[in-house]
Order: structure tokens, then sequence, then C-alpha cells
């Protein structure tokens, strides 16, 4: 009794309900069981187990979606200690996880399963960056390289949620690696596939334009200002193509409205605009599709052009509503694309009287903001405002001075700023011996990512020798971008990037001075790193420029 009692104490039921005898069985159970992805590929790999040395074992693997393994999709045996599994025998984009034992052998049962943590693979790209001014409210154009590896390009399918809709690539398209696809539904998020035959060629994802409702539309010959003084909270203006003028101290006080091009097309519709203040709480404005240059009587530029101010007195309490600038071009103002520094002194009893939570420029050119870096402000000047998510994405900035970001006030707010720069291209930026990137009090989060910078300081100036300063325990990150010729003086030394989190970072020279306008890469050859230096192994910079 005593010798059986032995015998059942030295074993265990495992998770099959198998009992097993942990001398024998553990000695070749697989060890170390890893996943690597690359592109269209997952290779899943082993060790031996501790005791399995000189063994010739064979191996089972599963590929399930669920951890419970009840949906395996694909299984493979192997005498090898990795295997290799490649699209479409797995789905891109979906999330899978791996199994691995050893078969019965002689006289041994199998072993038991080791599994795997998630993984999933991104799929081959050849889908070039989706650039925001070919999406409309029902369509979207979209471009990828033509070479051998996407020879019988045929489909694009679509997917909405549970919906897919697949689209045929003709012959011709496949080619000319383009193609324009309508019948879209507004304001819908897409994940867009291309496929030759059953295997992906590009994965990315977009989303179609809102169908704006306009509260007033206007011509030229119409009062922008009395329309903006009399909206209400929430109206969308439209203005049809023309050119506007605002040559008054323009204030939206305690409401939000909208500003859009009708043709959502900065090219044919402009504001000559003085200055815009955005005025207590509630105030917020959304600006859309617009030309908005700061020499509004035709012979001088304004200082700055959006003023962020409390009602009654400059520095009272305001709670702003969110800022919006999408599509359009800025440009022409002597000191500031924006002052958010009228906030009440840091050394009163309320330091965050101004807040922000949400300042956004997407799809827009800013440039000529302080070109000649005489004066003392920085682009955006958000000292005394708690500002809490500020995105600038999808843009170009050139020819601006001093830097780019201030916050260098001390703030007590427990909303710290998270600041995201991504896909932008920035040129010909820095003055007066500020930071280039950000002046920073208090503790941020800084996330520069998937951009190019070049050229600084402006001719004749210098720059702080270190890139940026924040607060103690900051994440400051600078990933995915390729970055030249950034000094701390015209032709002095190099700009320090010490501190930065930095990975996935290129210094290739693309031939841009101080005076360049036209940041394309089209003539990029075909094999340049910066084709695939995105996070989604896409070109870098702002995407208007990437072909």
């Amino acid at each position: 009794m005593l010798f059986l009692i032995a015998i059942t104490g030295a074993c265990k039921r495992n998770i099959d309900g198998f009992v097993e005898d942990p001398s024998t069985n553990r000695a070749f159970v697989p060890a170390n069981l890893r996943v690597r992805t690359v592109q269209d590929s997952a290779i899943v790999s082993w060790n031996l187990g501790t005791l399995a040395s000189g063994k010739k074992y064979t191996y089972k693997v599963e590929f399930a979606t669920d951890t419970l393994f009840q949906n395996v999709e694909y299984t493979q045996t192997t005498d090898t200690l990795a295997v290799k599994v490649v699209d479409p025998t797995l789905t891109v984009n979906k999330t899978y996880f791996a199994r691995v034992r050893v078969e019965p052998f002689q006289s041994a049962a199998a072993s038991r399963w080791v599994n795997s943590s998630s993984f999933r693979i991104s799929g081959q790209q050849f889908l070039k960056i989706i650039r925001d001014f070919e999406i409309t409210e029902t369509s979207v154009k979209f471009h990828w390289q033509v070479n051998s590896a996407t020879a019988g390009i045929n489909k694009i399918a679509l997917i909405n949620g549970s919906n897919t809709t697949t689209v045929d690539v003709t012959a011709a398209e496949a080619q000319t690696g383009e193609k324009n696809v309508a019948g879209l539904l507004p304001d819908t998020r897409y994940t867009v596939q291309l496929i030759a035959d059953k295997k992906s060629k590009g994965l990315a994802s977009f989303s179609t334009l809102k169908t704006p409702v306009y509260t007033r539309t206007l011509s030229t010959g119409d009062n922008l200002e009395t329309a903006i003084a009399s909206a209400a909270d929430g109206d969308v203006i439209g203005l049809n193509a023309g050119v506007y003028t605002i040559s008054s101290f323009l204030s939206i006080a305690g409401k939000g409205i909208t500003i859009r091009s009708v043709s959502n097309n900065p090219l044919n519709t402009k504001i000559r605009f003085r200055e815009l203040s955005l005025v207590g709480d509630s105030a917020g404005v959304n600006l859309i599709g617009l030309d908005i240059d700061g020499n509004y009587g035709g012979t001088s530029n304004s200082a700055a052009f959006l003023h962020l101010k409390g009602a009654g007195a400059n520095g009272n309490p305001a709670a702003f509503k969110s800022i919006r600038i999408e599509n359009c071009w800025i440009h022409n103002y002597t000191r500031a694309l924006m002052l958010g520094n009228y906030g009440a002194s840091v050394s009163g009893t309320t330091p965050n009287a101004h807040v922000l939570k949400n300042l956004t420029i997407t799809n827009s050119k800013i440039y000529d903001i302080n070109p000649t870096g005489i004066d003392t402000y920085y682009v955006l000047s958000l000292e005394r405002l708690q500002i809490i998510n500020l995105n600038l994405s999808k843009s170009t900035f050139y020819n601006l001075g001093c830097g780019l970001i201030n916050l260098s006030w001390t703030l007590t707010g427990t909303d710290l700023p998270i600041v995201t720069i991504d896909y932008c291209t920035f040129n010909n930026i820095g003055s007066q011996n500020k930071y280039l990137l950000v002046e920073a009090a208090n503790k941020i989060t800084f996330n520069l990512r998937n951009s190019i910078l070049a050229n600084s300081p402006l001719q004749g100036q210098t720059i702080n020798s270190v890139a940026f300063k924040a607060g103690a325990s900051s994440v400051l990150n600078f990933t995915n971008t390729n970055f030249f010729k950034l000094n701390s003086a015209s032709g002095g030394p190099k700009l320090v990037l010490t501190g930065l989190a930095q990975s996935s970072i290129y210094e290739i020279d693309l031939g841009w001075s101080a005076s360049t306008t036209d940041f394309s890469l089209v003539s990029l050859p075909v094999d340049s790193p910066l084709h695939r230096a995105s996070t989604a192994s896409n070109t870098v910079g702002d995407p208007r420029w990437a072909y």
C-alpha cells in the first residue's frame, strides 16, 4: 500500500487530463517556445526538452484564434525545432495563438502542450500611404508600388466592422498602380487590403469625411465677420470659392463654430485674416479647407493668428472648447501661430486658469510664421495654457522662427500635456537661442515619429544646443524619423538629441536647403529606407510629399 501511495504521489494530472510522471514527461516537453513575425510570415521555434538531446522527435504545431484552441485554423507536424507559416495560410492582421507538443515517442505518450502568447502578421506592404486630400465623403484613391512582387494584384477588400466589400482591380489599374473607389459610407472607418489572388500585398486604415451640414453658406459678397458674430454654438459656416477679408480683431466668445470651404480646397478659398481670439468658456473653432493669410490688407502681415483669452479680462478663467485646423494653409504672421499666454500669473492662486483639452493640426501647411526669426515667441506659445492633448499630424511646417512649442510655465494641473507629432515635415526653423522642439517646465509625454526634420536654425540665427527642455520624469520619444542639417547655429555644431528615447532613426540628407518649399520624395530611389521607415512600413514625413 505504501508503495502504491508513493507512485500516486509522484504523478499529477496535466492540463489535458492525462496523468503524467514528471520525471519522464518533463524531459521531452518543448522548451522556450517563441514566435517571430516578419511581414507575411510567422516563425514558431522551440528548444529540446531538458533530457531530449540525441533523440529525434516529431512535433505537432497548432495555430488557433483563441487561447482554448477551439478554433484551430492550421496544423503542421515536423521533426525540426521550428516551422514557418506564410500568408495566406495565416490571415493578415488576425490574432493567433500557437502551441506545440511532442508526438508519442516509442512507449511514451504525447507530451503536454506548450502555448505561445498572441501574435499577428502584418503582411507585405506595397500599398502607399493614403493621402488625406484623396479622401472624400464617399470615395478614396489608392496607390501602390508596381514591381514583380505586386504582379497579379486583382482585388481590393474594404472592411468596415463585420462587413467586407471586395472591388476588382483591372489589368490597366494594376499596371498604373492606382485605383479610385467610390460608393463608400461617409464618416466611416475602413481597413483596406490589397490582394493578389489570395495573398495580401498591403494593409492600411482610413476614415471617410463627414458630410457637412451648413448652417449658412456665404459667397465673397457676403460679410463673413457678421456671419461669425451672429453664429450660434455648433454652427457650420460654409464658404464658396473666393477671397474673403477680415481686417478687424475678431472674437468668438462663449461658443464653438466651424468655418469650412465648400470645396474643402485651400487652393480656391482664402481668408485674409488679421486676428482671431477665442474668448471665455466654451469658445472654440474648427477651420477646414482654407487658405488663411495674415497679410490681411495686402501690404503688411499681422502678428499672431489665434489668441486664447478670458471673458471680461484676458486673464480670467476659461475652459475652452477644442481647436481643430484641418486641410488649411496658414501663413504670413510675424510673431506666432497661436498665443496661449494670457492666463493668470503662475504666482497667483489659479495658475491653470486657462484650459484647452484638444488642439489638433492635421493635413495642413503652416509656413512663414516669424520667418526672419527676430521675434521671441514660439510658433505655438502656450506657456500659460493647460493643454491636455496637442496633436500635429500629416502636416508641413517651414520658415518658422524661434521654436515649435512653448510650455515653459510651471502649472499645477493633474492632466499633464501629451504632445504627439506624427507624419510631419519640418524645414528651416529656429532662432533666438530657443529650443527647437519644445520648452516645457512640467512633466510631459512627447512623441515625435514618422517625420522628417531639416535645416535649423534660420540663416544667421542660433538655437539652444539641446533640442528640447522638459520637466523631470517626462516621457520623450523620437522614433521612425529622418533628420539632417539640424545645427545649433548656421554652419555650427550639430544639435544634441540626448535625452530623447531614439529608435529607427535615419540621417539621410535629402538635399533640401533653407529656401526649399517643395519637399517631394518622388526622386528618392525605390530602395530608399525612407520608403519603409514609418511604423506602418511606409514613407515618413507629410504624406502629401510621399509620391
